[in-house]
């Protein structure tokens, strides 16, 4: 996709308003090796692996609060173009607002009997989502109007592990303020 970041940054104002509190989940992706993206239907998850078969498993990190990322599915069409969506490497594709003033930093997210919680980390597009979906793409995901909307996506660590399935819904978990 070679347009340039206004014509992306007029597509992305013309998306509908995500829900703030649930979705369906649209796609899931798992990331066998680097760069090698694979459609599955279903997804195992567990605190101390992430996602059964995902490379961040097999490699050694830091921290777990980059075990799975998710994407608003629309901006991610929008910002793919003609490329396979799957290709952004994304683990969860759902139409949730994913912004930080709906989802600030741990707040909770279930889907099934899976339960994440946002990180503080920021999800980042890499130099493949560059060559996949072009410079436009990954600088309209960073200017100022979309780096709050998280439009690049979020960042989560798994709490409670289990099995979540494609149409499965997540629901934001909200505790009271006190």
């Amino acid at each position: 996709m070679n347009k340039n970041p206004s014509e992306v940054l007029k597509d992305l104002a013309e998306l509908p308003a995500p829900d703030a509190d649930s979705a369906e989940i649209l796609g899931l992706v798992l990331r066998p090796q680097r760069g090698e993206r694979k459609r599955v239907d279903v997804l195992h998850l567990t605190p101390e692996g992430g996602i059964a078969g995902d490379r961040w498993g097999k490699v050694k990190h830091k921290s777990r609060k980059r075990q799975v990322s998710a994407m608003r599915s629309d901006v991610l069409t929008c910002l793919a173009g003609q490329a396979d969506p799957a290709l952004s490497g994304d683990n969860l594709h759902l139409n949730l607002d994913l912004s930080e003033s709906n989802l600030p930093t741990g707040t909770r997210i279930q889907i099934a009997e899976v339960i994440f919680q946002v990180s503080p980390e920021p999800h980042r597009p890499c130099e493949q989502f560059v060559a996949r979906f072009g410079q436009g793409a990954h600088d309209a995901v960073l200017e100022a109007s979309w780096i709050h909307r998280r439009g690049r996506g979020v960042l989560l660590e798994v709490l409670v592990g289990g099995t979540i399935r494609l149409g499965d819904m997540a629901r934001v978990i909200r505790t009271p303020k006190i």
